[in-house]
């Protein structure tokens, strides 16, 4: 009995910390996205080794703010790739997607294509050096934290109309203004003492004499 109470509680010590998925995010996809799920605890992960673009279209959820995709890697070499990731895109609708750059050339032009056509994050990484498939990052941790770094921009979309206007009104000279109010009252003043004639002038007060 006492064995067995021991044995529960060393369980339970070495069972790692969790932190509750979140709804507002979602991790899906391959295998990469796989091993990122210990990393990104935040999203809620959907996904399996060797899957391809077609199926991680079916896991995209209705229901999420920002969507972490990992495709393209299992089926590059299938035509019709681009219209399988644009089907992908287009299911998730209005969520922030942010893409995770796959290292086959086909694949990555695909997803760089569609990221750019909708306004989307991609973020690349550095391919394991031993990794025998060429696929998979050298680090997990890493990636997740420049896919961290995405989710802020994310959450705050940027309004360039108010950036424009901010930036015009910056580029405003004071001096400049102010010498052009100068230059304009120095001329009426010019032009008030030529139609007085002799008078005198203090300041920009005339009074003829």
């Amino acid at each position: 009995m006492r064995r067995n109470l021991i044995a529960t509680i060393l369980a339970l010590l070495l069972l790692p910390s969790t932190t509750p998925a979140s709804a507002s995010c979602a991790l899906i996809g391959d295998s990469i996205a796989e091993d990122l799920r210990p990393f990104l605890r935040e999203c809620r992960f959907s996904g399996r080794l060797g899957i391809g673009t077609a199926a991680i279209v079916a896991l995209v959820p209705s229901n999420a703010e920002v969507i972490v995709v990992s495709a393209g890697s299992n089926d590059y070499l299938t035509p019709g790739l681009l219209g399988r990731m644009q089907a992908l895109r287009a299911r998730a609708g209005s969520a922030r997607v942010i893409w995770i750059r796959p290292i086959p050339q086909i694949a990555a032009t695909a997803v760089d294509s569609v990221a750019q056509a909708h306004g989307d994050a991609v973020v690349p990484f550095v391919v394991s050096r031993t990794d025998r498939e060429r696929l998979h990052p050298q680090s997990n941790d890493t990636l997740a934290a420049d896919i961290r770094k995405r989710f802020q921009a994310a959450a705050t979309p940027q309004n360039p109309l108010r950036e424009e206007k901010n930036s015009s009104e910056s580029n405003l000279n004071p001096r400049t203004v102010g010498g052009a109010r100068m230059s304009y009252a120095a001329q009426s003043h010019n032009r008030h003492r030529r139609l007085l004639g002799r008078a005198k002038c203090i300041g920009y007060t005339c009074v003829a004499r």
